[in-house]
This record gives structure tokens, C-alpha cells and sequence, in this order.
């Protein structure tokens, strides 16, 4: 893992069943600082999945004053307090949908930031549940503190972590598209060198430049980091296909 993807796992414990955040890069106040947008869709740049949840919020509720007020807001923590100010709003409704509208801006945040979906994807998180220790909230999270040792205990929770729930169901998701996108090398090499971008057998996205006539890559970014030239017989961590 990089000194990058560590940083973005402050606020982060790992047990050997859960993933415990409360900030961190699954917390859906994660921004990237001085890159904005962390991610791009059909409506819009979004600063953080905060925004967009709100956003999402005000425009299912049709208040489109709210929804601007919201797109235009950098700030997370204000743009939830808006998100508080959708009218007209009915609980009933939102609690109908809430939380297929949290999956919505959760899956687009680590589909469409390549770091974001490179680091959900570390192998060090198969086989553990995600859980958000939030002490202030006990309904996304569980009403603990990240760092406390009850929070790796389900029995000690005080709340549904359905923000929890919401990342299993998302990695699951991104794990389950990357098995069904394995395609045969030779359909995207038809020239004798190209930059392609191929999966890892951990599901990474990487950046190579192949000739096929040497079975050689020449080049290959991953994480920020360039590796030596070497032959694809030689690369154990990669499995033997690539998509574009």
C-alpha cells in the first residue's frame, strides 16, 4: 500500500472482521483536497458523496432552489445542513429511498475516482464488513466511536451502520464487474505497441504500454509508482488479461 493510500485511511482501524472508520476515505465527507471534483457523473462535479447524497435528496423532494443552493456548496457538513432544509419533505417518502439514493452517490464515488476505487479494492478488506463508528449517528452508523474497542463488537452497537451495509454492497459490486470484464489481450492489441489499461488479480486498475512482438511491457504505472520493464511470463502478480 502507498504512503497515499495510508494517509487516506486515517481515521481507519481494521480488525480481522471489520473495516471501522469515521473519517477516512470512506467517510462520505472525503474530499480530495486542492482536486476537485472527486468525481464526475450525468448531473454534475461533486466535492464529496455528502454533496451528491443532498443533492440527491433535494431533487428527489423537486426542490430545485435547494438542489443549486446544495451543487454550489464545497463544504459537506453545510451541505447536509441544506440537505435538513428540503422542502416539501416527507419522512415517510425519503425513508423509502434513502438509502438506494446513499448506494447511488456511495458507487459513483468509487467507480468513477480510479484512487477511490483502487483502494476498496485492497485484498486486505476480503472478508471484512465495513462499519461506520460514528458516536453521532445511529442510523448510518453504530452510535460508538471508531477507536473504541466495542465498536469491532456487533453485540455493543447502538445503531443499524447502514452506511456500513451500503459499502459491503458496493464493493461486492465493483469486485463482481471486474470478474465479468476479462477479455482476450489480442482483441486490443492490434498494434505492435499501445497503452492500454489492465486489472490486477486484486481487481487494481494499471496503465501499460505492450509489444506484442517481445511480449514485453514496457512501461507500467500503479499507485503513482513506475516498475521496470518485464516480460508478461514474468509478472506472477497479473493475470493473463486486460481491458481497455
Amino acid at each position: 500500500m502507498t504512503n497515499e493510500q495510508e494517509n487516506a485511511l486515517n481515521g481507519c482501524k481494521i480488525t480481522d472482521k471489520h473495516i471501522i472508520f469515521w473519517s477516512s476515505i470512506f467517510s462520505n465527507f472525503y474530499s480530495e483536497h486542492g482536486n476537485k471534483p472527486l468525481f464526475s457523473n450525468s448531473n454534475g462535479d461533486w466535492n464529496t458523496s455528502e454533496q451528491y447524497f443532498m443533492w440527491l435528496k433535494a431533487d428527489f423532494f423537486e426542490d430545485k432552489d435547494m438542489a443549486d443552493t446544495i451543487y454550489q456548496c464545497d463544504d459537506p457538513a453545510v451541505a447536509k445542513a441544506y440537505g435538513r432544509m428540503v422542502k416539501p419533505y416527507d419522512d415517510k417518502r425519503w425513508n423509502s429511498v434513502r438509502e438506494t439514493k446513499m448506494y447511488e452517490a456511495v458507487y459513483d464515488k468509487f467507480t468513477k475516482n480510479t484512487f477511490c476505487r483502487n483502494l476498496i479494492l485492497e485484498k486486505e478488506f476480503d472478508g471484512k464488513t465495513f462499519v461506520e463508528g460514528s458516536p453521532e449517528d445511529n442510523i448510518w452508523g453504530i452510535g460508538i466511536i471508531w477507536n473504541d474497542p466495542e465498536a469491532d463488537d456487533e453485540t455493543k452497537w447502538r445503531g443499524t451502520n447502514r452506511l456500513g451495509v451500503v459499502l459491503d454492497r458496493v464493493r461486492e459490486k465493483i469486485v463482481s464487474d471486474v470478474r465479468e470484464k476479462w477479455i482476450d489481450p489480442k482483441v486490443l492489441l492490434p498494434d505492435n505497441s499501445r497503452n492500454v489499461l489492465i486489472y490486477t488479480e486484486e481487481g487494481k486498475e494499471a496503465e501499460a504500454s505492450y509489444n506484442p512482438a517481445s511480449n514485453v511491457w514496457t512501461q507500467f504505472r500503479w499507485s503513482s509508482q513506475i516498475v521496470e520493464p518485464i516480460a508478461w511470463r514474468e509478472m506472477p502478480k497479473f493475470n493473463n488479461k486486460m481491458i481497455k
